[in-house]
């Protein structure tokens, strides 16, 4: 006789797209509550990259929060002077409960190879996209003529907008 009995049950799945403001919206809850640099959402993008490349990870709908949230959960542990705990992320932010955040952080740097150095070249590389993007948004924003577009909201904002058309949602 065994001890457990497995079933599988179908569980009701909805397919919802986020979009460029879902996104902008979690970050900025994970950064405002936590008080963190806008500088972690850079190292956080470079984050997702590598694990995009290394562990051969698709950003899809229904996997971007947990990818996005250990991103900036790792990055502001490599780049912050203050040292965040994962508990106090769940104290803070009541997203996930340690225990999944353990496991989040300990797949996420197993899929990078445990590898989260960043140099300074690649920073740069980075800030230097996200000011190219500034540029042109503001360029195109000034020259077109009876534009009414909105103020730009930040050289984050435009990175994020960038890296998300480049990712897997709604394909």
């Amino acid at each position: 006789m065994p001890l457990f009995s497995f079933f599988f049950e179908k569980v009701a799945y909805e397919d919802v797209h986020p979009n460029v403001d879902d996104v902008i919206r979690f970050l900025r809850n994970v950064m405002d509550k936590m008080q963190l640099t806008t500088e972690c959402i850079v190292i956080g993008l470079i984050y997702l990259e590598k694990v995009m490349l290394t562990g051969k990870i698709e950003i899809r709908d229904f996997n971007w929060k947990p990818l996005v949230f250990t991103a900036t959960l790792l990055a502001s542990k490599f780049w912050e002077d203050i040292i965040w705990y994962n508990i106090d992320f769940v104290e803070k932010l009541q997203i996930y409960s340690l225990q999944s955040i353990n496991r989040l952080e300990s797949e996420f740097l197993s899929l990078c190879g445990y590898n989260i150095y960043v140099s300074a070249e690649k920073y740069e590389a980075y800030q230097k996209q996200v000011r190219d993007i500034q540029f042109a948004k503001d360029l195109h924003r000034h020259c077109a003529p009876g534009s009414r577009e909105g103020p730009v909201t930040g050289n984050v904002t435009s990175l994020i907008s960038k890296f998300f058309k480049t990712t897997t949602f709604g394909s």
